[in-house]
């Protein structure tokens, strides 16, 4: 995958990463986003997806079941229950 080229989410795009291996760094424009923390969910997810347009913002509620792989495709918005940004959001 180029810098450029979007892979949609879903399905999940992964050139073989794993937990030790942050693979998705070099593949991405951006990849964290710390400015975030306390920012509305939706408001993230639009910024996010403006400031790199190879990735899509999934916004997770509490209790949503957490996802079981990395995706070089995706960001994961974790929001509290008043739908404010809790952590920040990375690619993964």
């Amino acid at each position: 995958m180029s810098t450029s080229e979007k892979h949609p989410y879903p399905p999940c795009w992964n050139p073989g990463c794993v937990p030790e291996v942050p693979c998705c760094l070099p593949a991405t424009p951006k990849f964290t986003w710390p400015e975030l923390r306390g920012v509305d969910g939706q408001t993230a997810k639009a910024t996010i997806e403006k400031e790199n347009p190879v990735v899509t913002g999934v916004i997770k509620s509490p209790g949503d079941a957490p996802f079981g792989d990395i995706c070089c495709n995706r960001v994961v918005i974790h929001v509290d229950n008043g739908g404010v940004v809790k952590s920040i959001p990375m690619v993964g």
